[in-house]
């Protein structure tokens, strides 16, 4: 029987993995947040349709989502199984990471995944990008609409990085397009751990800034601290990623030697 897919070119990793160091390094320098500040909305995005996804795919509904600018998020949904609901954000992320990697070496063409993600990510942005009154129905939802102006920041942030894609997918060479699907894979799958890693961090501190947000939300509905559940999702984050890793780029390797 023949595999399928792509085998791991040297080059394209190499050319991938120092793209994702250089934006490591300038995403520690505040100076230079500018220019992160789209891989920051985009893996947002990516976190939010985590939630709606885990809604749907558990009975419930995903109703909206909000991208803010400051880079964090709130999804909107009703129904479904709220443990799994509430973990899509973090861990959905990680799987969405090892995700785009897997696909992008074992799918015949990256073109295809390129334009698939693209399409799904305009058509997620344009279904769910509103917050209305009728979503929450409480006074709270009227005013988050008013102060967001429609979401029109989330719909930018989905339709521009679907559109992106989508061009990548139908103009770029496959290299291009390889090296890039898995410098994006490498940001949201990494991303997912340091996100946890700073909620943990959040919930440790006797007054947090940010009392509103997953692990709190999973302590309140099943126990436990909340740096249980933001160790939990480093954790299964970094098996996540890490397993793909392994799996498509450095196990082959690993055996040659």
């Amino acid at each position: 029987m023949t595999k399928t897919g792509t085998r791991v070119n040297p080059r394209d990793f190499g050319l991938a993995l120092l793209a994702f160091l250089v934006a490591l390094v300038v995403w520690q320098v505040p100076a230079l947040f500018f220019l992160t500040y789209p891989l920051r909305l985009f893996v947002t995005l990516i976190h939010e349709l985590g939630h709606g996804l885990a809604a749907l795919l558990t009975g419930g509904e995903f109703l909206s989502f909000h991208v803010m600018a400051d880079g964090a998020g709130l999804a909107y949904t009703r129904g479904g199984w709220r443990f799994l609901v509430i973990q899509g954000g973090y861990l959905g992320t990680a799987l969405f990471g090892a995700g785009l990697l897997w696909l992008t070496y074992r799918a015949a063409s990256p073109e295809y995944v390129a334009i698939g993600l693209g399409v799904a990510l305009i058509a997620g942005s344009l279904f769910y990008s509103r917050i209305g009154a009728g979503d929450l129905g409480t006074t709270e939802g009227q005013r988050l609409f008013f102060a967001t102006a429609g979401n029109l920041l989330t719909l930018t942030v989905g339709v521009l990085s679907g559109a992106a894609l989508i061009a990548l997918g139908r103009r770029g060479s496959p290299q291009v397009v390889r090296v890039t699907l898995t410098f994006l894979a490498f940001v949201t799958g990494l991303q997912a751990i340091t996100d946890s890693w700073t909620v943990f961090k959040i919930v440790l501190t006797p007054h947090a800034t940010m009392p509103l947000n997953d692990a709190s939300s999973m302590a309140s509905a099943y126990g436990g601290p909340a740096a249980f559940w933001a160790l939990l999702w480093i954790g299964a984050d970094i098996a996540i990623f890490g397993a793909a890793v392994y799996r498509v780029l450095l196990r082959d390797w690993l055996r040659r030697r």
